[in-house]
């Protein structure tokens, strides 16, 4: 369930429910949890005031896309605090070769559609980036190292601020915005939560997109989008990104402008 670290002790009500495992009872590793992560937030700030600080915000998630689902949630409302000295820790990374707990080794269940979904998110969320699988030669295979290695997936999460949910569509397509390093650069992602082929639109006009207003968004040529996981450009028309999603499957994408439309933005 989504954890908030704000959450007071003394808001907490234990009640009596069924045990959970290793003997605690769900309800009681709850607010445990919930204690921990606001007391965590508490200290940090009152001994190391200014610097950076993690929360834990959710339970444990291991490799399946029903339990990461909630995450997207819990991500969204982190969003509201998080920033330059708050970091929302959304729990490691399931890729690779991976040990559940009570369970047999084996390689992340999740396909590379949902992989990427769940990189996006931790990227967009700025969530810090903790892999759980083995790194050893015998086991990190090019899949899970093409994952954990795209240079330009990663830096969103080192170059990006204001980060924010946009919207959750009705068809279960959550879109994320954020403002990149100058006021003319902007991230988009787009990640389908059903189980159906849909899409999705962004006007760059929408004035919930983080940062200052792009100046001309519908001009013609004025800006490109570069697909980030497969390092594709391509241009912008009528100053509106649309995307076409399979389930589980995202899009990440950076916008910035167009080769020779720079001096025309700053003139």
């Amino acid at each position: 369930k989504s954890l908030n670290p704000r959450l007071a002790m003394d808001r907490c009500v234990v009640r009596p429910v069924p045990r959970c495992r290793d003997g605690f009872s769900c309800e009681y590793s709850r607010i445990v949890s919930q204690g921990m992560a606001s007391i965590a937030r508490s200290f940090a700030e009152t001994q190391h005031p200014g610097q950076p600080t993690m929360a834990r915000m959710t339970s444990d998630f291991w490799d399946s896309w029903t339990s990461l689902y909630g995450h997207f949630e819990t991500a969204a409302k982190a969003a509201n605090f998080t920033g330059g000295q708050f970091f929302p820790d959304l729990d490691m990374l399931p890729l690779g070769w991976v040990s559940p707990y009570e369970e047999q080794a084996r390689y992340s269940k999740l396909t590379l559609a949902e992989a990427r979904s769940l990189m996006t998110l931790m990227v967009m969320a700025r969530a810090p980036l903790m892999w759980g699988g083995a790194a050893s030669e015998e086991r990190a295979n090019a899949t899970t190292v093409g994952l954990l290695s795209n240079t330009e997936v990663l830096g969103v999460a080192r170059s990006s601020c204001l980060n924010r949910q946009l919207r959750r569509d009705s068809d279960d397509v959550a879109i994320w915005a954020a403002q990149g390093q100058s006021p003319q650069d902007k991230f988009l992602a787009f990640i389908n939560l059903g189980e159906n082929v849909t899409s999705a639109e962004v006007d760059l006009s929408d004035p919930g997109i983080p940062g200052a207003a792009l100046p001309w968004p519908a001009k013609a040529g004025r800006y490109v989008a570069r697909d980030l996981w497969l390092g594709i450009d391509f241009p912008v028309t009528g100053g509106k990104v649309v995307a076409r999603l399979l389930p589980h499957s995202a899009l990440l994408l950076r916008i910035r402008p167009a080769p020779g439309a720079i001096d025309l933005l700053v003139a």
